[in-house]
């Protein structure tokens, strides 16, 4: 069976902030481990979009996570500004 729809429905709903938040990222960058601009916009975007965000992960001032739900399956991204 595939439900696939729905998945495709909300990335649509969706698309148009997380395109403006590259445009925003892709037009100030910044060198490594300094992308304190880029990581504010990328925790702000998940707390809009209602996750739970932990910032400074593993004591790096510029690596920040997002979580949503309790239980179930998991999806895990990594994000590189390089």
């Amino acid at each position: 069976m595939q439900n696939t729809e729905p998945v495709w429905n909300l990335v649509d709903e969706k698309r148009q902030p997380f395109i403006e938040l590259s445009d925003r990222i892709w037009g100030m960058p910044e060198l490594a481990y300094g992308e304190f601009r880029s990581v504010a916009e990328h925790t702000e975007m998940l707390r809009r979009q209602g996750f739970r965000v932990t910032e400074n992960v593993a004591g790096i001032p510029t690596a920040g996570m997002g979580e949503a739900g309790e239980d179930g399956r998991v999806i895990a991204l990594l994000g590189e500004y390089d």
